[in-house]
């Protein structure tokens, strides 16, 4: 299994924060001044719902998919179930598992849990979590995670996956 998460690996969604909050903090994961509680408000749930996928992130998924069956893991909150799942199928991700593991521990114990071999993951505190539980984790690469070697936007990616290599080895 791949567990992939959701924000800022699939949908733009800290772009869509900087516009709305064009003094937020671009060098950490969590920059816009929000609390994490706010996704699971009405217009937090209509924000989510309103999202677009990131450049090239829907064909990697239904590559990956063809490898292995997929299960999305998000720090989301529960209550947006509905918007989560209408977002996948609006933009025509491959079917998988959904779950909401709330942090990054919890995203390690569903990894453990499902056998997940292969994560990919924005958060530099997830992808930790997910190497101390021996699952190799890529990064799409952010200001915020670009230092991390497995960071790569989604074509150095997908050549990582393919071929093993590290993903920092493959130029964009």
């Amino acid at each position: 299994m791949i567990a992939l998460d959701i924000d800022n690996t699939l949908a733009a969604t800290n772009p869509a924060l900087w516009r709305m909050f064009p003094d937020a903090d671009r060098t950490r994961c969590h920059g816009a001044p929000l609390p994490p509680s706010w996704f699971g408000t009405e217009s937090g749930r209509r924000f989510l719902a309103e999202l677009r996928p990131l450049r090239g992130a829907r064909r990697a998924a239904w590559l990956l998919a063809r490898r292995a069956r997929l299960v999305y893991v998000t720090s989301r909150p529960p209550a947006t179930v509905a918007e989560t799942w209408a977002w996948l199928r609006r933009f025509r991700f491959p079917c998988g598992l959904l779950v909401f593991a709330g942090s990054s521990a919890a995203k390690a114990r569903w990894a453990t849990l499902l056998r997940i071999k292969l994560a990919i993951d924005d958060d530099p505190a997830a992808a930790a979590a997910y190497r101390a539980a021996g699952v190799r984790c890529l990064l799409p690469r952010w200001r915020y995670n670009a230092d991390d070697p497995e960071a790569a936007a989604w074509p150095g990616l997908w050549r990582a996956i393919d071929f093993g290599a590290p993903a920092s080895r493959h130029p964009l």
